[in-house]
């Protein structure tokens, strides 16, 4: 016959108590329950394990015998379902985060402060994000990552943590800086580098466009905000 585990909570409990009555309470069980179950115990040990007496419940030398074995085990068991807790002051976790060059330099340098004071042997491990991103997250290679665009929906969780100002940049020399403003049509005629990290969504001056049915002409797309500036610093 298979062992039924239960049996043992309820063998600690009455070890614990000495009355089937406190026992039921401790269990949140009915005293019927806890007898029928103490009589499944008697039939699996082949022992009497309590003995009646004015005092309550008596241990047999049996009883006596199994009693600290099976409290490590119900406590052993208790531990491995109780919400792991986590001290930021004692442990010392690896963080793994997904981030662009921008993110990088806008959040790291207020997270890393922030952390050396709440979690002093934390260490964070900043990584690329890339098209794998959303993948990384659900394997569990990556704990956390700074998204730009339009949040993913399940089984992601997000959270907004600030609005960013979009402007254009372009080459100090060009020659449509000249005409002292640009239009859409203007706007729309010139080559334009982007930041592409693999997102599913377009980005927010994507989305405005298309809107308006209108499209751009992307002559660069990079994973690096920093290097974007470079190239639209040097084209021709």
């Amino acid at each position: 016959m298979k062992p039924d585990l239960n049996l043992l909570v309820v063998l600690d409990a009455l070890c614990r108590t000495g009355s089937v009555s406190k026992a039921s309470e401790a269990l949140a069980l009915s005293q019927p329950a806890v007898s029928h179950a103490l009589n499944r115990l008697r039939a699996a040990t082949g022992d009497p394990l309590f003995a009646r007496s004015g005092r309550g419940l008596v241990p047999t030398p049996r009883a006596v015998a199994l009693a600290e074995t099976v409290a490590g085990l119900v406590a052993t068991g208790q531990a491995c379902l109780r919400p792991e807790m986590f001290d930021p002051v004692r442990d010392a976790p690896r963080f793994r985060l997904g981030v662009s060059d921008y993110a990088g330099m806008v959040l790291l340098p207020r997270l890393v402060a922030r952390v050396r004071v709440l979690a002093p042997k934390a260490a964070i491990e900043a990584r690329t994000v890339g098209p794998g991103a959303l993948r990384q997250l659900e394997a569990g290679e990556i704990d956390l990552c700074f998204w730009g665009t339009e949040a993913p929906g399940t089984p992601f969780h997000h959270a907004a943590l600030f609005r960013e100002t979009f402007v254009l940049a372009l080459r100090s020399d060009h020659p449509v800086l000249a005409q002292g403003t640009l239009g859409l049509e203007e706007y729309l005629a010139l080559s334009h580098a982007v930041v592409s990290l693999g997102d599913p969504g377009q980005s927010p001056v994507d989305v405005a466009l298309t809107r308006l049915g209108k499209s751009r002409s992307v002559g660069l797309a990079s994973p690096s905000f920093a290097a974007n500036l470079a190239a639209v610093a040097a084209s021709a």
